[in-house]
C-alpha cells in the first residue's frame, strides 16, 4: 500500500466479510516508509504548497500535484478554511503545517485500525517495508520473506495478491477452494475483472476506457487462459486478483522488480516455464481512474514495461539460468499488441480524415458503419461476458457502446505519453 489512506479501511472490512471463516487465512498489508519519507520531503518545502495553494483553491489540482504530502480530505478541509478566514503569511503556514502533520498516512491508518478493532485485528498482519526506494514488487517479496520464516512453503497454501481497492465478489473464496480442489492443488490462478465498480460516477470517455479496459483482460486474459493449450494464444497474469501456490512462488524467487510491472515479468515466466493459469470463473470488480490524466500515466506505465518484453524474455532467462527456453510466439503476441494499442486508433483517424479532405461521402458513411460495426462486435459480447462472470446488471449498454467508441479513438494516449515524456519514476493511480 502506499497513500491508500481513503481505502484502506473499508477495503479491510469488506475482505475479512467476504472470507469465509472456516478458511485459515491472514490478510497481510504490506505499507512501506516511502510514504512517511515523501511526506517528510514535502514538508521540508512546504512553501511551494502554500504558493500553489494561494494561487489556486482547485482541491483536484492541488492533491494531483501533492498527494504525497497530503491526502484529498485534508487538503479539503484547509481549503475550506481559507475560504472563511483569514490569516497571515506566517499563521497560514503555521495552520497548514499542524494540519497535514496531524495527517495520518497509510501505516498509522492502519496501525490504528488493529488498535481499536480487536475483531478484525486477529485476520490483520502488518507489515512496514522499511526502505523509502522501490516499487510495488519489492514490498511483495518483503511479504514473502517475512511469510518464508513464519511457515514451510507446501503445495496446499496460496498468496493471493489483491489490491487497496479491489473488490472481488463475495463468492470469490468459495470459488478459490473449489477451484483448487477440482484441478488438485494446480500452481497458478487468476482472478480477471471488470472496469465498472466506479463506472456511474466517471464521466463519458472514462465510462468508454472502463470497457476498453475490461475488454482487454476477459479477452487476452479470461478467454485465452482457457484456451491456452493452443500456443498461438497470449496469456497473462495481472497483478492484483493473482493466487499462487507459495511453494512455487518461493522456487520464483518471488517477484522481480527489474521492471516497472511485475506481472508481465512473472507472466513471462509462466510462458518459459510452461506453468498454465488456471482462470477463476468469476472476476473481480474494480475502479476505473476518475481523471484521465491518471488514466494516461497508469496506461503509460503499462506501456513501458510492454514496450521491453524483449529484454524482460532475456531477463528472465539469465535469472533462471535456462537460456533454451522458446517464448517467441509470446513475445510476438505481446509486439503486436503494443502495435495494436498505438496504431489501430491512428489508423481509423487517418482514414476518417482523408475521407472528409476528398470530399467521399459515400465512403464516409461506409468508415462509419464499418467502426460502428467493429465496436458493437467487440466491445457488446464483452459487456454481456462481464455481467455472466460477476453477476452484475450492467445498464445502459447503448451509452456505454458509444462511449467506447469515442475513448477508443484516444485509446493510444497512455503509450503516446511514454513515448513523448519517458517518465524516469513509476506513477501511482490516484483514489
Amino acid at each position: 500500500c502506499l497513500r491508500e489512506t481513503a481505502v484502506i479501511k473499508e477495503t479491510l472490512e469488506y475482505f475479512i466479510k467476504i472470507i469465509n471463516t472456516n478458511i485459515d487465512f491472514k490478510i497481510i498489508v504490506v505499507t512501506t516508509e516511502k510514504e512517511n519519507y515523501e511526506k517528510k520531503l514535502g514538508l521540508s518545502n512546504i512553501n511551494h504548497f502554500i504558493n500553489d495553494l494561494q494561487s489556486s483553491l482547485n482541491i483536484d489540482k492541488l492533491y494531483g500535484k501533492y498527494n504525497h504530502l497530503v491526502d484529498k480530505e485534508t487538503i479539503k478541509e484547509i481549503v475550506d478554511f481559507i475560504k472563511t478566514k483569514r490569516l497571515d503569511s506566517l499563521d497560514l503556514m503555521r495552520y497548514i503545517k499542524q494540519k497535514i502533520s496531524y495527517s495520518l498516512t497509510t501505516p498509522q491508518v492502519i496501525e490504528q485500525i488493529i488498535l481499536t478493532n480487536p475483531d478484525m485485528a486477529k485476520n490483520i498482519v502488518h507489515l512496514h517495508y522499511d526502505k523509502y526506494n522501490g516499487i510495488m514488487a519489492d514490498q511483495l517479496n518483503f511479504a514473502i520473506n517475512w511469510l518464508r520464516k513464519e511457515m514451510e512453503a507446501s503445495e496446499q497454501d496460496y498468496f493471493c495478491l489483491y489490491n487497496a481497492d479491489s473488490r472481488p465478489s463475495f463468492k470469490t473464496f468459495a470459488c478459490i477452494i473449489e477451484t483448487i480442489v477440482k484441478n488438485k492443488y494446480p500452481q497458478v490462478i487468476q482472478q480477471y475483472s471488470c472496469a465498472f465498480l466506479n463506472i456511474k460516477e466517471v464521466n463519458l470517455l472514462l465510462k468508454g476506457f472502463a470497457v476498453y479496459q475490461t475488454n482487454f483482460e476477459l479477452r487476452q486474459g479470461f478467454i485465452n487462459s482457457n484456451y491456452q493449450m493452443k500456443k498461438n494464444r497470449y496469456r497473462y497474469i495481472v497483478g492484483h486478483g493473482l493466487i499462487i501456490r507459495f511453494d512455487v512462488l518461493v522456487s520464483l524467487k518471488g517477484f522481480d522488480n527489474s521492471f516497472w510491472c511485475e506481472d508481465i515479468c512473472l507472466s513471462n515466466v509462466l510462458i518459459q516455464k510452461k506453468i498454465p493459469i488456471i482462470p477463476l470463473p468469476i472476476i473481480e470488480i474494480m475502479e476505473i481512474p476518475n481523471k484521465l490524466s491518471s488514466l494516461i500515466k497508469q496506461n503509460a506505465v503499462w506501456y513501458s514495461t510492454s514496450l521491453k518484453i524483449n529484454r524482460v524474455s532475456k531477463h528472465n532467462k539469465i535469472k533462471y539460468n535456462d537460456l533454451n527456453k522458446n517464448d517467441m510466439n509470446w513475445i510476438i503476441c505481446r509486439h503486436l499488441l503494443n502495435l495494436n494499442w498505438i496504431f489501430s486508433p491512428l489508423c481509423f483517424i487517418s482514414i476518417f480524415i482523408l475521407i472528409l479532405f476528398f470530399h467521399l461521402a459515400f465512403f464516409l458513411i461506409i468508415e462509419i458503419f464499418v467502426y460502428l460495426l467493429y465496436i458493437l462486435t467487440t466491445f457488446l459480447p464483452t459487456i454481456l461476458l462481464a455481467e455472466k462472470l460477476s453477476n452484475i446488471k450492467v445498464k445502459h449498454k447503448f451509452l456505454l457502446l458509444i462511449c467506447v467508441a469515442l475513448s477508443f479513438l484516444i485509446s493510444n494516449l497512455g503509450p503516446l505519453y511514454f513515448l513523448i515524456v519517458m517518465p524516469k519514476q513509476k506513477y501511482k493511480t490516484l483514489r
